[in-house]
């Protein structure tokens, strides 16, 4: 009987392999630059639609009323427009009053200019709505959308690789801080090397590094986000769109516009890139790879990230293991308080989502104090990694058969030693395949912490998305790390197994008793 050789047919099968992984990039990178057909007569239009309104005037009295309105609103009637000349789709993010839900339409100073486009040029109009400008632009440009309309600003960088629509409102960057500290500011020199709060995709983290020295930048992904991490004093100040925070701020009374950044950002309308642009594929892909990666020492960023996502991870693993394993020994103690409050705790850690217990940590359990937001992280997934491993343990000791705490009693082991030389070692053997899959998990689920505006390898990723515009490199680096990452902890968890659960050692200490694994 021939015997198939493993290792033969996955050296004969890798450069087949790396061939598909290479054509899929190429037609991956094509597939993005193919533009709809509407494209091009749709942005001449809107260009004139725009100089039109701007030059009558009503671009300015939209602009106007939204920017002053309180109570009243206006939805605009989507429903009504006609659309014989067909129908776009506007990926968006809700960001008031530039785009918000009223009574389960959109509204606002985007919807507005868009109806206004759409009436006067015979489309209907659909809303995609996404969490950050990042997600719109890759939406773009794999023709999900035909146009994005949000507060997306203007950059040279950007330019490369979207179009601009003419620029639809004029925009100012804004300083906003607590009252108390809102006193103290004289300029922006007063804020060297204070800890600074800007929204992820924003093009306030480059501001701010060329005007502040010293700053120390925290990126948040939304208004609420920021104006919580300031009125709770985890950033000393605020830089963001002036449009954006002078009603993100009504709901905190302490926190004062004090200053501006910038007077010259715009705003504009996005669309995908219709100039041809190089052609040849490889060059293409070289020059996203400059662009991304290699330009501005972006790959320091992802170096950084990996730091940041190695440290929570590996000292998540030793807090969360330690944990756990306190956590099972109460469980199979005889103090009925203690199993009832493991179990409680359990049941809450389980039944809660990650990112919600982290948000919780930092901005309630840890939301009046200094604590950083890594060690936030450690210890929320501390927590999380603690209750898998207290109930993956107590499943080993559980599969251990009964017949060897017989044994134990029966070579003469008082009840704890026997526990912990003889069922404790087949226990954590019989977990160790869950201990792997929950490490994989632990580093995977490491990825939320950007929420909470810890620069881990994501994080890194959507920085650099924000700044050019491109998905393929940073999204692709990013897992590819993620991959390499997850599999070199399962090898050495791997021989760390093969140390310490040596079938040699198990012998000694399992003399006389049999092994059911």
């Amino acid at each position: 009987m021939k015997i198939v050789n493993i290792r033969s047919i996955r050296r004969k099968a890798a450069p087949v392999i790396a061939l598909i992984c290479m054509v899929f990039i190429v037609t991956l990178l094509s597939g993005c630059a193919q533009q709809h057909v509407k494209t091009e007569d749709l942005k001449k239009q809107l260009d004139e639609f725009i100089t039109e309104s701007r030059a009558d005037g009503s671009l300015d009295a939209i602009a106007d009323y939204w920017m002053t309105v309180e109570s009243d609103t206006r939805i605009p009637d989507f429903e009504a427009l006609t659309g014989e000349n067909g129908s776009i789709t506007v990926g968006t993010k809700q960001a008031f009053p530039f785009t918000y839900f009223s009574d389960g339409k959109y509204t606002g100073l985007v919807p507005e200019i868009i109806y206004r486009f759409c009436e006067k040029y015979g489309y209907t109009a659909e809303f995609m709505d996404f969490n950050e400008s990042n997600s719109i632009v890759m939406a773009i440009s794999v023709g999900k959308c035909d146009l994005g309309g949000a507060t997306i600003s203007i950059t040279e960088e950007r330019k490369k690789v979207v179009d601009y629509s003419e620029p639809y409102f004029n925009n100012s960057g804004s300083i906003i801080m607590n009252g108390e500290d809102a006193e103290s500011y004289t300029g922006v020199s007063s804020l060297d090397g204070k800890r600074i709060g800007v929204i992820t995709g924003s093009i306030y983290h480059d501001v701010v590094d060329q005007n502040i020295r010293s700053a120390i930048v925290y990126e948040y992904n939304n208004p609420a986000d920021l104006c919580l991490a300031l009125y709770s004093h985890k950033i000393d100040a605020i830089v963001y769109d002036y449009a954006v925070m002078v009603f993100a701020t009504k709901n905190y009374p302490t926190e004062k516009i004090v200053g501006s950044l910038i007077d010259d950002d715009q705003f504009a309308f996005v669309f995908p890139k219709t100039s041809a642009g190089v052609t040849n594929p490889i060059t293409r892909i070289a020059q996203s790879f400059e662009r991304t990666i290699i330009r501005d020492n972006r790959w320091y960023q992802i170096l950084k990230g990996i730091g940041t996502t190695l440290l929570i991870t590996f000292v998540s693993i030793v807090v969360g293991s330690v944990l756990g394993f306190g956590l099972c020994m109460a469980t199979i103690g005889k103090n009925k308080l203690a199993i009832k409050l493991v179990n409680g705790f359990s049941w809450v850690i389980r039944g809660l989502p990650t990112v919600v217990l982290l948000l919780i940590m930092y901005y309630v359990v840890f939301g009046s104090s200094s604590v950083s937001g890594t060690l936030i992280a450690i210890i929320s997934f501390s927590l999380v990694f603690g209750v898998s491993v207290c109930g993956l343990l107590t499943g080993g000791i559980r599969t251990v058969d009964r017949g060897q705490f017989e044994a134990c009693t029966a070579l003469g082991y008082p009840e704890k030693k026997g526990f912990y030389r003889m069922i404790l070692p087949q226990a954590i053997r019989f977990s160790l395949p869950g201990y792997k899959n929950e490490i994989v998990a632990l580093i995977k689920a490491t990825a939320i912490v950007g929420y909470i505006a810890v620069q881990d390898l994501t994080k890194a990723g959507d920085i650099i998305r924000s700044n050019t515009y491109e998905a393929f490199f940073p999204l692709i680096l990013t897992a590819v790390i993620y991959f390499i990452l997850a599999g070199a902890l399962i090898r050495i968890i791997n021989v760390i197994q093969t140390i310490v659960l040596n079938r040699n050692k198990q012998e000694k200490f399992l003399k006389g008793v049999s092994r059911h694994a």
